[in-house]
């Protein structure tokens, strides 16, 4: 499939999840091929979905109508603890024999059940990278500790991602980077000016309006290119807390200004929560709202990306051992 193609397929895809108001795992997953999804292409479908506000399911909902009686519920749970009583596997003294006995339960994946939930792993890993990396201090932090591994001070290995099937050696991590943070400093500093001027008084709106499009489109490419350097998943997820401690300080400075309101005996202390309010909302790049949101946004990524991962058993029926591009690679 060339781009023209894709990027028309990708359209439909938008336009059927905006009709339906979801897309599921299994719909997205047509759109990645199975041999070699590349990390533009997986990169393009996120952003596409992350702008039109499309949710993932991992199922279509059900449409509400006549459940079952509750004679039916009862035969049901009947059937299905004989059912179950008639699996138990008989008991053993041999470790070894029980488990054997209760990986034989276990169906074997197909060639394409394993392909398409490892499609889904790294879509949800995708979302869940993007939710936090779309924060400034995140994005910050990340620069800062992709710095220190080139410059020798944290160790490569347990820091980088190198992916093989994607092609991607520490030879060319190692090589790209000091020309995508040259770039990523340069957008980086080009993003705090244009946020200064969405939170100052003194600007106008349209002077607002045209920087915050230059910022989200900013914001876009930076998370891109630090992608582009694949930093552990890992060494993203303590941002999570961090962003949480600043929303909470945030809404708390703001009740205690609530709080005092016009007591005059609190003016310096009202002026001072006020520097420390400005202060942080600079530093994170984001308003209270908009970091309490990104906040629950990366919460809720992250135990979609934890249910993902646990629907991946252990026994396949070997397909991996071929190593097809599209299989996920440990974080």
């Amino acid at each position: 499939m060339d781009t023209q193609d894709t990027t028309i397929q990708l359209q439909k895809l938008v336009q059927k999840g905006k009709k339906q108001g979801y897309l599921t795992y299994k719909e997205v997953g047509k759109f990645l091929p199975d041999e070699a999804t590349s990390p533009e292409q997986l990169d393009e479908l996120v952003v596409a979905l992350e702008n039109a506000g499309i949710e993932l399911l991992d199922k279509a909902p059900v449409s509400l109508t006549a459940g079952p009686t509750r004679d039916e519920l009862a035969k049901a749970e009947t059937e299905l603890n004989q059912l179950q009583l008639e699996k138990l596997p008989k008991a053993s003294d041999d470790p070894i024999r029980t488990y054997l006995s209760q990986m034989a339960e276990i169906p074997l994946l197909t060639r394409d059940e394993e392909i398409a939930l490892a499609k889904r792993i790294e879509i949800a890993r995708k979302r869940y990278r993007r939710s936090v990396l779309t924060c400034g201090h995140a994005l910050g932090a990340t620069l800062d500790t992709l710095k220190r591994v080139f410059r020798g001070e944290l160790p490569f290995d347990r820091t980088i991602k190198v992916s093989l099937t994607e092609r991607l050696t520490k030879e060319q991590i190692l090589a790209r980077m000091p020309h995508n943070f040259a770039t990523l400093d340069r957008l980086y500093k080009q993003n705090k000016a244009d946020f200064a001027t969405l939170v100052s008084k003194s600007a106008n709106p349209e002077e607002k309006k045209l920087a915050r499009s230059r910022f989200i489109g900013r914001r876009h490419k930076l998370v891109q290119l630090i992608e582009e350097l694949s930093l552990r998943s890992r060494r993203v997820s303590p941002l999570i807390k961090e962003l949480r401690k600043f929303s909470n300080r945030m809404f708390a400075i703001r009740e205690r200004v609530k709080e005092i309101g016009d007591n005059q005996a609190l003016a310096a202390e009202k002026k001072d929560l006020r520097r420390q309010l400005h202060r942080l909302i600079t530093s994170v790049q984001e308003s209270p709202e908009g970091l309490e949101s990104e906040s629950r946004s990366a919460k809720n990524s992250t135990r979609n990306l934890r249910m993902q991962s646990e629907n991946f058993p252990v026994v396949t029926c070997g397909w991996s051992s071929r190593s097809p591009k599209s299989i996920v690679t440990a974080v």
